[in-house]
């Protein structure tokens, strides 16, 4: 049983209402207790007094704006005073771009006069999608650093923005209409001052037809914090955070054009003081998206290094370009784009996992200057040079080929039935997340893990899946490895890795004499998910070689770590999948070392390369 009450005047603290209520609440509740009712639950707070009055907390909270990450009180203090993030973000993209001569009027009722020769572009949000109609020639937009207005109505599905007389705008640009503000976009609080009502009306009335991507769950975990203001200074407020580690906010994203159309989602990470050094940039793997980076783009950007993650054609949020594009000299040509446009100076370490590191081999392949030139450090992971038949799929190198040269067709007619395929899906999320496991993952991890990778694995387009497999079979970039010659290489896989297994990586090593061999023991093929301290400190290790001049030279050779504090584990899932009954071993009553209980790091004969 709980008591419920709610603020009248929580938006101004010092209002003498504020206290009048709450003593009022309190009384409320003692009258119960001493008729025999004793309430469990308590709450008064909306946003405003969870930041601003602490001693209305009670039992219960109901953060409403300030989930959002927005003030509930911005004539008294911004978000940022309460030192929270703006967390939604209202983007679309321009669907036409029209060049219109002056004095021409646009709009229902013309509503709009051109004042001169322009371009206007469309954007495909209307009214039916929550944009205020009285936004109609006052809505505020950012399309490529530039503040706009919206030209004429506000229609049912559209509206349209005067970019003016030079711009370069094309169709697929992004158009922001609302966000935390840091990169010069409007914020819903600038579109409440535009339309005349309050920011909350702004977020709230986005509609359904909008699709969403969920990044994080604002207020999953609080912690305390003080308010920084003047006349607020000391006064305990809740910071919202988030808990779930798989939540990433990029401070930047962009859509960078392929040669042949693909519309490519790139998301750049900035750390506060960045002051130079090498950027990294990530590329992930087959039918995963970049959220597969998620561990080591935070590591990267809490080391102070700026990153760069992009999500491959057809996977994640990109594009799938021209028929007959699937391949990994596109993916190259791609990856060349994705850096002109997110990073077009500056020292570079490129990172990829599985497919990605192909996407890296041949982009040297393609523009070797650009790896002899900017180049400072190169990461593979889990990943092949081809050649040979070496890629099997997982399934051994006959059977694989039998796949490669067959599965194409089977899954081209499966993708003409990707709803019921979807479908087949939702009801086999069980054994779909069964198979995840068995074939990424060579340790216990968790259930949130195994999910994540199932979602990204599983969610891939089966067209995109089938027009990429003929790419593995032809794949061979052996060639193209001596490009990184001159660079420090780290090669890392996982030792039960059974898609790319160790013998891929040691063909790698062969060809680069200053590359470092780290074999993960009990790491699958997603080793950067199943043991993300690990490759997170390799990737560290990698970069500060890079980024230090001078910097020690590791030590050459084959190094394997394993993580004791899973071996029990590992050996229970064994035991488990082999159907073996658990042997149990007599103590000796000797004592682990430091070094047993944390850790170890094991050196396969001497410091030469093998």
């Amino acid at each position: 049983m709980g008591v419920w009450s709610h603020f009248a005047y929580a938006d101004a603290p010092d209002h003498p209402t504020v206290r009048q209520q709450q003593e009022r609440f309190v009384e409320a509740v003692a009258e119960l207790e001493r008729e025999g009712v004793h309430p469990q639950l308590r709450h008064l707070a909306n946003s405003a007094a969870t930041l601003t009055n602490p001693s209305a907390h009670y039992d219960l909270v109901r953060p409403g704006l300030a989930v959002y990450g927005l003030s509930p009180t911005p004539d008294l203090a911004s978000s940022a005073d309460y030192g929270l993030r703006e967390a939604m973000r209202l983007v679309a993209r321009l669907s036409l771009v029209k060049d219109i001569p002056q004095g021409q009027g646009v709009s229902y009722g013309h509503s709009y006069l051109t004042d001169r020769d322009t371009r206007l572009g469309l954007v495909p949000l209307g009214y039916s999608d929550g944009i205020p109609r009285n936004a109609s020639n006052a809505g505020p937009a950012l399309l490529d650093g530039r503040r706009l207005t919206i030209a004429g109505r506000v229609c049912m599905d559209q509206f349209l923005l005067d970019l003016g007389p030079d711009a370069t705008a094309e169709p697929g640009d992004e158009v922001v209409l609302f966000g935390a503000g840091a990169l010069g976009e409007p914020t819903a609080e600038d579109w409440a001052a535009a339309t005349g009502t309050i920011s909350y009306e702004i977020i709230t009335r986005v509609g359904a037809r909008v699709p969403r991507y969920y990044v994080a769950a604002a207020g999953a975990m609080v912690r305390r914090a003080t308010v920084r203001r003047a006349g607020l200074e000391g006064i305990e407020a809740v910071e919202l955070g988030a808990s779930n580690p798989f939540e990433w906010y990029a401070d930047r994203e962009l859509v960078v054009t392929a040669d042949d159309g693909a519309q490519l989602h790139v998301e750049i990470d900035e750390p506060q003081g960045f002051e130079g050094g090498p950027t990294v940039v990530f590329s992930h793997g087959y039918c995963l998206a970049l959220g597969s980076w998620i561990h080591q783009r935070r590591a990267v950007v809490q080391a102070g290094f700026r990153c760069v993650a992009w999500d491959q054609r057809g996977h994640g949020r990109s594009g799938t370009g021209a028929e007959g594009h699937s391949t990994i000299d596109q993916l190259g040509s791609d990856l060349e784009r994705v850096i002109a446009a997110a990073a077009p100076d500056g020292p570079l370490v490129l990172v990829g996992h599985s497919m990605g590191g192909m996407t890296v081999m041949a982009l040297a392949d393609r523009n070797p200057a650009l790896v002899r030139d900017r180049v400072d450090a190169v990461g593979f992971v889990s990943t092949s040079a081809g050649g040979d038949g070496m890629i099997s799929l997982g399934f051994g190198r006959m059977l694989g080929a039998t796949l490669l040269r067959f599965g194409p067709g089977v899954l081209a007619n499966l993708a003409a039935r990707q709803r019921q395929w979807s479908a087949a899906r939702s009801v086999g999320r069980d054994v779909e997340s069964y198979l995840v496991e068995r074939f990424s993952f060579a340790s216990p991890v968790s259930a949130e893990t195994v999910r994540f990778a199932a979602d990204m694995l599983m969610g891939t387009d089966l067209k995109v899946v089938a027009d990429f497999l003929p790419a593995f079979e032809d794949h061979d970039k052996r060639d193209a490895l001596p490009v990184f010659g001159r660079v420090d290489a780290l090669v890392l896989n996982g030792e039960g890795d059974v898609l790319t297994p160790p013998d891929h990586s040691q063909a790698i090593v062969d060809v680069l004499p200053n590359a470092e061999h780290v074999v993960i023991t009990d790491a699958g093929h997603l080793v950067m998910l199943e043991h993300p301290a690990l490759v997170d400190a390799q990737l560290l290790a990698l970069i500060d070689r890079a980024h230090v001049e001078e910097a020690p030279a590791p030590a050459r050779g084959r190094t394997q770590i394993t993580d004791l504090a899973r071996r029990h584990a590992v050996q229970l899932l064994r035991q488990k999948r082999t159907g073996q009954k658990r042997t149990g071993q007599k103590r000796t009553g000797q004592k682990r070392t430091g070094q047993e209980r944390t850790g170890e790091r094991k050196q396969s004969g001497t410091k030469d390369p093998v």
